[in-house]
């Protein structure tokens, strides 16, 4: 940290976003309305094929983050392949609740050509199907006859019980339907996109990194032996291995999209996640620069793939070795095939890191929010979390992802921003810790990464930074004796007293950030016309203790907000980082009209 955390820090507090700027959704380009035909086709098709699609999809959907939240990939123009899923969206938006209304049939019986042949033309989702066989029997059973009748199966994933069909006729469609045994489970074969850039240098509060993001994180500056030996896995949408800040690497390209391969220009957002990996660490601050990097295209040049290339790739990056995958990108769909390929890494003993999304919305994105996976959020340089991150249960950790400099196509730099960027820190973190722990468990150092993550200013595991942020300082200094650090981590404002008459309770936290007991640390805070002094006593090694002060009505209703001074000094030793003793705020509670 540096002395930039003195500046007074910005905070407007609204409904459920306790002491954090109000989120606003990412400009998404505008959802084009179907016509009135399209619509009746997809109304009364969802009711008759719920046993063929639907039965899997509205079962997920409820436990899903909204299809109108979907991640969408950055980009100030309008993008066909984007628009075409935003439409269908749209349309399956409207017909999920006729969906969930009607049973699935006992059987499978035949349906009108004429409404399989409108559903196929209009519809990308029902022309490519993922179908889950319960056995390796049943499995093959069906590719033989499906091979007889002509239709399109692939199956790179049939080891993990999995087929993927695409239709180009009602009548093929008709074949399926009649084709699938009553232990078979088909679901739509759902987008997977790179998450919406958010452009973070003119939104007001926001801290960018700069070059500064590994000195934050307290990285050493030598890390010329980290990474040696890890084999790293980047599904993205391909790296520029020529770039001047990856050409030291040992690096190999899987290309697993189908088409001509995409001119240099659309490797930007794959190569920016390698170079923070593993980039020159003088020009990119990379974390790891002797890690190998295994680059899996997964992603068009648009950004835009599907469950089960995105599966394909985890399944083949765990067959060649690598050590950690990361996972840049998104899906509002529960997809089984993602979650058995992870399934698959996890067995293997494989780390999988992702990122959680970055529609400022409550809902974490697949594959972050499965189990097994180490789902990452992003903070700016003060330590919020970031206003476009999602947010809920699938949350692990925080990562600088705000301004941080990253290389891009075309041997260009560039201020890059998301949770797209935060995700490659913590997998740059596990393959240099990886590099220097052989004898550990690589689930071992995950803990680390947890036990000794800084706290946000809602005290203890939350949805928000879930374990915490990332400090590799503390993980790295964690058995050197005496360091004494205690940090305020901030103040928490539960909403649920936001509509309550008289004054406000909010909590002011710290946290023992060094690695040796502190007797007592004493607060001194001022806000409004109060002035106290507080006192924490007896804090182990990483313990967070907070106390609930109150906020007058009059300064909690302010509309120019409130601004909150507080110091900390540790009683009976110097604090070896004062950067984190000083905190002033300027909070905003929501005001009734």
């Amino acid at each position: 940290m540096d002395l930039d955390g003195f500046c007074e820090e910005v905070v407007q507090v609204k409904g459920q976003r306790p002491e954090r700027q109000a989120r606003k959704p990412s400009d998404k380009t505008s959802i084009e309305e179907p016509t009135g035909l399209i619509l009746l086709f997809a109304s009364i098709m969802i009711a008759l094929v719920a046993s063929l699609v639907w039965i899997t999809y509205s079962a997920r959907t409820s436990s899903s983050p909204d299809p109108d939240r979907e991640v969408a990939r950055a980009g100030n123009e309008p993008r066909e392949a984007r628009n075409r899923a935003k439409k269908e969206k749209s349309i399956l938006k409207r017909d999920e609740s006729n969906a969930s209304q009607h049973e699935s049939p006992s059987g499978r019986e035949p349906l009108p050509q004429e409404l399989l042949d409108a559903l196929l033309d209009n519809s990308f989702r029902f022309r490519d199907i993922v179908v889950r066989f319960s056995s390796d029997e049943s499995l093959r059973d069906f590719a033989a006859k499906a091979g007889e009748r002509g239709l399109s199966i692939e199956k790179d994933l049939a080891r993990l019980g999995l087929l993927r069909v695409r239709l180009d006729s009602g009548r093929q469609a008709r074949e399926l339907f009649e084709l699938l045994p009553e232990d078979s489970e088909p679901e739509p074969n759902f987008p997977v996109l790179v998450p919406e850039l958010p452009e973070t240098e003119n939104v007001r509060g926001i801290a960018s990194f700069g070059r500064g993001a590994t000195a934050w994180l307290d990285a050493p500056e030598d890390r010329s032996s980290w990474g040696a030996g890890v084999v790293v896995a980047v599904l993205d949408t391909g790296v520029d291995f020529s770039h001047p800040s990856l050409a030291g690497i040992q690096g190999t390209s899987i290309d697993l999209v189908e088409g001509e391969a995409p001119d240099d220009s659309y490797f930007g957002h794959g190569t920016a996640v390698a170079s923070i990996i593993a980039g020159d660490p003088d020009a990119v601050g990379g974390l790891a620069p002797k890690a190998e990097i295994l680059s899996f295209r997964v992603l068009d040049g648009e950004g835009v793939g599907n469950a089960y290339v995105v599966a394909n790739g985890i399944v083949q990056a765990v067959d060649r070795g690598a050590d950690v995958i990361n996972l840049s990108l998104g899906s509002s769909g529960h997809s089984f095939a993602m979650e058995k390929a992870i399934g698959y890494a996890v067995e293997n003993n494989v780390l999988v890191v992702a990122s959680v999304g970055n529609d400022g919305q409550k809902g974490v994105t697949f594959p972050a929010r499965f189990d097994g996976v180490i789902g990452v959020t992003a903070v700016d340089k003060k330590g919020s979390q970031a206003i476009f991150a999602n947010y809920g249960d699938g949350v692990d950790i925080a990562a600088p992802g705000a301004g941080v400099h990253a290389a891009w196509a075309e041997d260009q730099l560039v201020s890059f921003s998301g949770t797209s960027a935060s995700t490659p820190f913590v997998t740059g973190a596990l393959a240099g810790l990886i590099s220097q722990n052989r004898a550990m468990p690589k689930a071992q150092l995950v803990e680390l990464l947890y036990q000794h993550a800084n706290d946000d200013p809602m005290p203890g595991v939350d949805p928000y930074v879930g374990k915490g942020i990332l400090d590799l300082g503390r993980v790295l200094g964690r058995e050197e004796k005496g360091i004494y650090d205690m940090a305020i981590t901030g103040y928490y404002f539960d909403p649920k007293y936001f509509d309550r008459p008289g004054s406000t309770p909010f909590l002011v936290s710290v946290q023992n950030q060094g690695t040796e007991w502190v007797d007592r640390a004493t607060l001194e805070i001022n806000f409004g016309e109060v002035s106290k002094t507080l006192h924490f006593s007896n804090l182990g090694v990483g313990e967070v203790k907070s106390i609930e002060l109150q906020l007058e009505e009059k300064h909690a209703k302010d509309p120019d907000g409130t601004r909150i001074r507080s110091s900390l000094v540790i009683d009976s030793h110097p604090d070896g980082d004062m950067n984190n003793n000083l905190r002033i705020t300027r909070i905003t509670l929501p005001v009734d009209d």
